[in-house]
């Protein structure tokens, strides 16, 4: 143990002398990380950039929805190891997009034991005809459940838009959450940070949303 805590801190005194530091978040700051699989892109540069175009009519539905205005979503950080990148984002985005990550994964987690109960099931020696109703359950599940979401979302993070751009946000949130499940299929992670500001007289920023935390996107397939 010794041996060990002597080579770590060994470790943190040369990133101290090279200037590598960690990635620290100030108070009352908020960011989204993007992990895109290399395979997912075939590691070609132009299917890269077509992902980020992709995520960034994703977040900007959210952005529109939760603030008003399509953010620019500065970029912070892009790693040189894996195909990552981290973007700045206000609380109420922030805490949008992470309600929106986290409830997709749920639904296709649920998904994924459907099918997995579904292959047990077929393993023991269940006919086809009998498994019609599972199917189709599984089928609809993420549909209905995404239909569902985007009620629920533009509901709780709708920041005051009129009702005809409210129902083309609705729209533009349903297809949004559609390519975030369909990337998360892919292996797409989504992680949102955030750090409390500092408070005032015991109080939190009047625009802050505790719930802007962590949360990976990350499934076990």
């Amino acid at each position: 143990m010794a041996r060990f805590k002597s080579a770590i801190d060994s470790v943190i005194s040369a990133f101290e002398l090279l200037g590598i530091g960690a990635d620290h978040l100030d108070p009352g700051e908020c960011e989204l990380g993007i992990l895109i699989p290399r395979d997912a892109v075939d590691g070609s540069f132009a299917e890269f950039a077509n992902e980020l175009v992709d995520l960034s009519f994703v977040f900007g539905a959210f952005s529109e929805l939760a603030s008003g205005t399509r953010d620019t979503f500065a970029v912070r950080t892009v790693s040189s190891s894996d195909l990552m990148i981290f973007l700045a984002a206000t609380p109420p985005v922030a805490a949008c997009v992470a309600h929106a990550a986290e409830r997709v994964v749920t639904l296709y987690k649920k998904l994924l034991e459907i099918k997995k109960l579904r292959a047990e099931l077929a393993q023991q020696g269940v006919d086809d005809d009998d498994l019609s109703g599972v199917n189709n359950y599984a089928n609809t599940l993420m549909s209905s459940g995404i239909d569902e979401l985007t009620v629920e979302i533009v509901a709780d993070f709708n920041s005051g838009q009129d009702d005809g751009r409210k129902n083309e946000l609705t729209n533009a949130v349903r297809i949004s959450l559609n390519k975030l499940a369909n990337k998360i299929d892919r292996g797409f992670n989504i992680e949102v940070r955030a750090e409390p500001p500092r408070e005032s007289e015991g109080e939190p920023s009047a625009d802050w949303r505790p719930s802007a935390s962590t949360v990976p996107s990350s499934v076990s397939r």
